[in-house]
């Protein structure tokens, strides 16, 4: 009987924390999503909520979840079923976790600045202050060395390779 309890709880565990990471993978992306900003900025906002909420409230599923999956693992140790949701579970809010760490890590800067540019390798780079950014022939054409321009772009402290440049203009 109580095996069964804890079974069950168990299963409903993995399928809120399932859910948890599906729908925080789902606000984010509404979230990042241009066009829901452009419907309503409210709206768009209001994304960042669940965004913000659920890694905390993953976390007290998650220590649930682990004392449950606990219990039963010193009762039965060979309910492969019950080691697949668990698994799955534990794999989705790596996810989160993992997701949320770097979505906290990135920042959009803009402003003002003074261009310049080299090729390198066949690859044509704009360097803004002490970063680069590989851009396409056309637009390194485009642009006048030593020249001021607004620009934004995003960079990781996680991934500084994978800094982007999103936008230039001249000033």
């Amino acid at each position: 009987m109580r095996d069964a309890f804890y079974e069950r709880r168990s299963r409903w565990l993995a399928i809120l924390l399932l859910i948890h990471a599906g729908a925080f993978l789902l606000f984010l992306f509404l979230s990042q999503w241009q066009a829901v900003a452009n419907l309503s900025y409210r709206l768009h906002e209001l994304c960042y909520l669940p965004v913000a909420l659920l890694p905390f409230s993953a976390g007290f599923c998650l220590a649930a979840a682990v004392y449950t999956w606990y219990r039963l693992w010193r009762k039965r140790h060979r309910d492969i079923r019950l080691f697949f949701w668990n698994l799955a579970a534990i794999c989705a809010v790596g996810l989160v976790a993992a997701v949320y760490i770097v979505m906290m890590n990135t920042v959009t800067t803009s402003g003002y600045a003074e261009f310049r540019k080299y090729e390198q390798s066949g690859r044509y780079y704009i360097q803004i202050g002490n970063r680069s950014f590989p851009v396409p022939e056309n637009e390194y054409r485009m642009i006048t060395d030593g020249g001021y321009y607004r620009f934004t772009y995003t960079h990781n402290a996680l991934f500084p390779q994978a800094d982007q440049l999103k936008e230039w203009k001249l000033g």
